[in-house]
């Protein structure tokens, strides 16, 4: 621990692009993780938006965060975060197999192409859905 990713070098346009779509969403509001390393900006649902699945969450409305290097960590369904760990999008985290840990924690590794982005997109947009309990689109969202 920390769980970050070592060799990331985020690409500047394709890191604030992600990062911009990504806050543009309604009910996603930007704040300091409180569960990550300083300089880590939290996913966190608006306080309005009901939660379906609150158990999931370790703290709060966090439901993932942007590390310093741009790679994320995510609160996906465990099947589809063992999907993001099969076809290398990211990882398991490493304590995911833990008891008072959610199994579906991810780190999705730092985009590096606009295409890479989008996936890191949806991937949020999974993660919220799972937590909210809806079907976000976020290509919607510009």
């Amino acid at each position: 621990m920390p769980h970050i990713q070592t060799d990331a070098v985020p690409v500047p346009d394709v890191d604030a692009e992600l990062r911009r779509r990504v806050f543009s969403i309604p009910g996603i509001d930007e704040g300091e993780s409180s569960l990550s390393l300083p300089g880590a900006r939290s996913l966190l649902l608006s306080d309005g938006i009901e939660l379906a699945r609150p158990e999931v969450l370790p703290t709060g409305r966090e439901f993932g965060h942007f590390h310093p290097d741009g790679s994320l960590h995510l609160w996906l369904a465990v099947e589809r975060a063992l999907e993001v760990h099969e076809t290398t999008w990211g990882e398991l985290h490493p304590v995911v197999e833990r008891d008072d840990f959610w199994d579906g924690v991810v780190m999705v590794y730092v985009p590096e192409t606009t295409a890479e982005a989008d996936i890191a997109l949806q991937l949020v947009a999974d993660a919220y859905n799972y937590v909210v309990g809806v079907e976000l689109d976020p290509s919607s969202f510009d």
